[in-house]
């Protein structure tokens, strides 16, 4: 019995080591944004890395049936995903197009820190600035005058008010507390002893 589940393995093995499974190559490329780079002028240059990452595989590899592409951005430390290209070697042959097969991810741009352009605003009435110092007008001749009513500061009272005889609540004397059976409530270290009755 072990001998012929041993041939149908053996034999499996061989019958599927001539079958070739069409896995996509998958390369992950990062690109840094240069100083003066806009975010376009960084979208043509993934497109561009891409396109030649794509074409050199499938040049490189003839047994290569399809390519997956990541094109990570970074930008003042800040990464985020620009865009991906899956395409096979038949689709590629015939319209190599890079924009035909990539998928963008319309968050990058915020993410990496790109700023909106922005349009310039004109004022519409030109804005006069004066050349000359401004004219001080001469405070010699003034003279402060006193308030008219005099300031008041709140004094606490000598005599704080005395609560009514209503609001007295009497307090026990130590010899009228009664008097309460009930054991102290024990300290980590101490011992629950039994109540004893005297």
């Amino acid at each position: 019995m072990y001998k012929f589940l041993g041939l149908i393995t053996l034999l499996g093995g061989i019958l599927t080591t001539g079958v070739a499974w069409a896995i996509p190559s998958e390369v992950n490329l990062s690109l840094k944004r240069q100083e003066t780079e806009n975010y376009e002028q960084f979208i043509q240059r993934a497109q561009t890395l891409t396109s030649n990452t794509i074409q050199q595989r499938f040049k490189n590899n003839q047994s290569l049936e399809e390519v997956r592409v990541v094109v990570i951005g970074e930008n003042k430390g800040a990464i985020a995903p620009i865009l991906t290209v899956e395409v096979n070697r038949n689709n590629w042959n015939t319209d190599p197009s890079i924009k035909r097969w990539q998928n963008d991810f319309p968050f990058s741009r915020e993410l990496l820190g790109f700023e909106q352009p922005q349009a310039q605003m004109e004022p519409s009435v030109p804005i006069e600035v004066p050349t000359s110092e401004p004219e001080t007008p001469d405070t010699s001749d003034l003279t402060p005058e006193p308030p008219d009513t005099p300031e008041t500061t709140d004094t606490p009272e000598k005599n704080p008010p005395t609560p009514s005889p209503a609001e007295l609540v009497p307090l026990p004397y130590p010899d009228q507390v009664p008097s309460t059976d009930t054991p102290p409530i024990p300290l980590p270290n101490q011992r629950l002893q039994p109540n004893r009755i005297r």
